[in-house]
């Protein structure tokens, strides 16, 4: 098999692969996205509704200079006064109900603050936001003052030194040669003098600037604060709740395919190779007692037909004669699948011969109603008949040679089908399957039919299927749909790329895809078309 064919693309999570992803998940993301919206357009119903009444105070700006000596004064937090009990009581009291909430903003410049009051009913609203505003104008205020008032012992120290000073000067220049002028005053004494002044007047300005702060406080809102109604807006809610929960719904649609192992869907297989898809098979149920032959029907029928011609036009240069049915575990179909090619084979004219190959579990026997016996291939394998029988036989069906080993294929129900059951369980299956003998056998089958059918075992089970490839033109890999694995799918094409057959493709068993189920494709005379009851015989070729 050609690496480059069969091995897939990237497993990275590229544009292509999430979009694949992001179709076969949709689902998932409109579930979520559903629940979302329904969830918050419920809460939206039951949550109780609000009002928020608005007022702006301004805070008062306190200008500072650089230049100014002595303390620094900042005035205090406004957002911190408005969580006092004292504004937070004022509110509750004119609103006369304890359920109302107190928050502000404060402005980018911070010269204002924006009081928000919300409580059940607009009117509450409205007077807890008035009590409020008065309460946290009196508040800071009266912050302002005290901080005013902290200055003023300052002040004094300062003012009691400058006098001091003044005096000390006075009786200085007093002693002089009588002169007045302040140059005969000590260095010392005029540099201290010039500092305490200085430091005064800073004190003494950024009390006066905090007392016309506290006179300056005021409510910006004339009249009564407007209300805007929350708790409600159900369309806005259930918008964001909506975009949240399609969002939720991208990533747990993606974390759910990423987990999960098995394959559902066709568009699961390019993430493993580039090979084709052959045919997707429905399921195909079969009545106890009746054979494969007799139910071959419907849209089962058609896309086993389907998988027939993707077979025949193989770009491979040469038509494929003998072709081997494999899967990676068991019960993924591969047996029905077999069996159902040979039939389609069969009723497009082709000479057809299955070979129950799987000598250990064999299926294809039951499936097409052959009889057990104790030939078949394992007896035939285990007592080959000489090269010169085999020669013989193939030049010319007509000797006894011929009619001996034909002997071990039985006819079916349907003309041009023929199958080789398997016989008894031998002990060594894979020694008999890599025989001379086999090969032999091969070669002899190619000149008694247009189409060699070769059911195998599993490949992850034993090494039958490796061995069985080497008789083989083309391999068709069966992958069940909701059963197989990707792992287990993997490795087996890692196994098939060393054996000598080319895999043809896959072949998807028991998809699940709604138009598959829905298939009806009915003929004029109103039976199924492609019912085996009503199929022309077809013509033995020569």
């Amino acid at each position: 098999m050609d690496a480059q064919e069969a091995s897939g693309p990237s497993t990275g999570l590229t544009a292509g692969r999430l979009k694949v992803i992001a179709l076969r998940q949709w689902w998932v993301v409109v579930l979520c996205g559903f629940v979302a919206a329904a969830g918050a357009a419920a809460y939206a119903e039951e949550r109780p509704v609000h009002y928020i009444a608005k007022t702006t105070v301004n805070t008062g700006a306190l200008p500072t200079s650089s230049s100014q000596s002595g303390p620094s004064v900042s005035l205090p937090d406004p957002l911190s006064e408005i969580g006092n009990s004292k504004v937070w009581k004022a509110a509750e009291s004119a609103a006369g109900t304890s359920d109302v909430v107190v928050t502000g903003a404060l402005s980018t410049d911070g010269t204002q603050v924006v009081l928000e009051v919300t409580a059940p009913s607009a009117a509450e609203a409205q007077h807890g936001a008035v009590a409020a505003t008065r309460a946290l104008v009196k508040l800071r205020a009266h912050d302002i003052d005290a901080q005013a008032s902290a200055l003023s012992p300052q002040l004094g120290t300062l003012g009691a030194k400058i006098t001091y000073l003044d005096h000390q000067a006075g009786s200085t220049l007093r002693g002089t040669s009588g002169t007045s002028s302040s140059n005969s005053l000590p260095t010392a004494l005029s540099t201290e003098l010039s500092v305490l002044t200085g430091q005064y007047s800073a004190v003494y300005g950024q009390q006066v600037q905090l007392q016309l702060v506290a006179q300056s406080l005021h409510a910006d809102q004339n009249g009564p604060p407007p209300v805007s109604p929350t708790g409600g807006g159900k369309k806005k809610l259930v918008s964001i709740a909506l975009g949240v929960g399609l969002i939720a719904g991208c990533g747990l649609g993606l974390l759910r395919d990423l987990s999960r192992d098995r394959l559902t869907s066709v568009s699961e297989l390019p993430e493993l190779s580039r090979l084709p898809l052959l045919a997707e098979v429905p399921n195909h149920h079969l009545p106890r007692k009746r054979t494969l032959i007799d139910t071959f029907d419907g849209r089962f029928a058609e896309a086993v037909r389907e998988l027939r011609t993707s077979v025949s036009l193989s770009p491979r240069g040469q038509p494929s004669r003998v072709l081997l049915v494999a899967s990676a575990a068991a019960d993924e179909g591969k047996s029905l699948v077999a069996a159902s090619l040979a039939v389609a084979c069969a009723l497009s004219g082709a000479r057809t011969v299955i070979v129950s190959s799987d000598l250990r579990h064999p299926s294809v026997d039951r499936l097409l109603g052959a009889e057990k016996t104790r030939g078949g291939l394992a007896a035939l394998l285990r007592h080959p008949p000489s090269d010169e029988v085999l020669v013989e036989a193939a030049a010319d069906d007509t000797k006894p040679s011929a009619a001996g080993l034909e002997s071990y294929l039985q006819a079916t129900s349907l003309q041009g089908l023929r199958v080789l059951p398997a016989g008894p369980y031998p002990p060594n299956p894979s020694e008999l399957l890599v025989s001379a003998a086999m090969a032999r056998l091969v070669s002899w089958l190619r000149t008694q039919a247009d189409i060699v059918v070769l059911d195998s075992p599993p490949v992850l089970a034993v090494t039958d299927a490796v061995i069985l490839s080497g008789y083989a033109d083309a391999v068709l890999l069966v992958i069940s749909s909701g059963r197989s694995s990707k792992a287990s799918v993997r490795r087996t094409l890692d196994v098939l790329e060393r054996a000598p057959a080319p895999l043809a493709g896959y072949v998807l068993n028991r998809a699940t895809r709604p138009s598959l189920a829905s298939y009806r494709y009915v003929s004029t005379n109103g039976k199924l078309n492609g019912s085996a009851a009503h199929a022309p015989v077809a013509p033995r070729r020569t």
